[in-house]
């Protein structure tokens, strides 16, 4: 299974895993006692879209004006400002992001 970060535009990020359900060109079969090489694509389609779905709206949540949300990393400098928060304290989350801490904002 492979990770790739999903980030619509202007939105939070969220993790959405990505499957393959194909061998490398070449493998050889593997054995198993009732000859399946897997789960079938169609069900990993269907997981994969709902994964999206969730991310949808975890994003729609997050990006919600009610409230503010506000996330550094080990150094203290904001990673996430999200729409709450600018209105809030009347920065965009592109003035902040990767630059100040939380700190300095005051």
């Amino acid at each position: 299974m492979d990770r790739d970060l999903v980030q619509p535009a202007g939105s939070a990020p969220f993790w959405a895993a990505r499957h393959c359900a194909t061998k490398p060109k070449g493998s050889m079969p593997t054995a198993t006692t009732n000859n399946v090489e897997g789960p079938d694509p169609r069900t990993e389609v269907r997981h994969a879209e709902e994964l999206l779905r969730t991310g949808a709206l975890q994003s729609a949540i997050f990006n919600s004006a009610n409230f503010s949300s506000i996330a550094t990393d080990a150094r203290g400098v904001i990673q996430i400002f999200n729409v709450g928060a600018e209105r809030m304290l009347g920065y965009a989350a592109a003035e902040v992001m990767n630059m100040i801490t939380p700190a300095d904002i005051s």
